[in-house]
């Protein structure tokens, strides 16, 4: 992080202290569901919670459509 502006910090402590319960479970679920080994669990992890608040909506977007009509 030697390269990060201040103002670049600022906005991934804020993605970060947005956080709650349910992107946590959203996040473990997903890796759960993963068939792919992880390579750098702490970077994998530290992407995936800083990307779920944005990803969590499509994803079970995803799920209810699937749900109701099938996979076909």
């Amino acid at each position: 992080m030697e390269n990060i502006s201040f103002d670049q910090l600022s906005v991934v402590q804020s993605r970060f202290r947005r956080l709650d319960e349910t992107h946590i479970q959203y996040v473990f679920d997903s890796l759960r569901r993963n068939t792919t080994k992880a390579r750098n669990i702490r970077a994998y992890l530290l992407t995936s919670l800083y990307n779920a608040p944005t990803t969590i909506g499509q994803f079970y977007q995803a799920e209810v459509q699937h749900d109701l009509y099938g996979s076909g």
